[in-house]
C-alpha cells in the first residue's frame, strides 16, 4: 500500500476539484487509501473495514459509497 506522504504528493494534486456538490467529510488521503484497498481486495463498498481507514471520523450509513459518488460526479463535470 502507498504511504500517506506519497498519496499527498503524487495523487491528490492531480484530482480535479468539482464546482458543484458536497465537500468530502473525510480527508482525501484516507479516502484514496480505502479506494486502493477496495481495488486490491475486490471487496464490496459496504464490506470495507472503515475503522482501519477513517480515524477520528464519525461515519453514518455507508459513507464510502457516498464519498466515492461525490468524487465521481465532480470528475464528470
Amino acid at each position: 500500500m502507498l504511504s500517506k506522504n506519497i498519496i499527498e504528493k503524487w495523487i491528490i494534486p492531480h484530482l480535479s476539484v468539482g464546482i458543484r456538490g458536497f465537500e468530502p467529510t473525510v480527508p482525501l488521503v484516507e479516502l484514496v487509501e480505502a479506494i486502493f484497498h477496495r481495488l486490491k481486495t475486490g471487496c464490496q463498498w459496504r464490506e470495507l473495514p472503515t475503522k482501519q481507514f477513517f480515524s477520528g471520523t464519525i461515519l453514518i450509513g455507508s459513507p464510502m459509497r457516498l464519498e466515492y459518488s461525490i468524487l465521481s460526479f465532480s470528475k464528470m463535470e
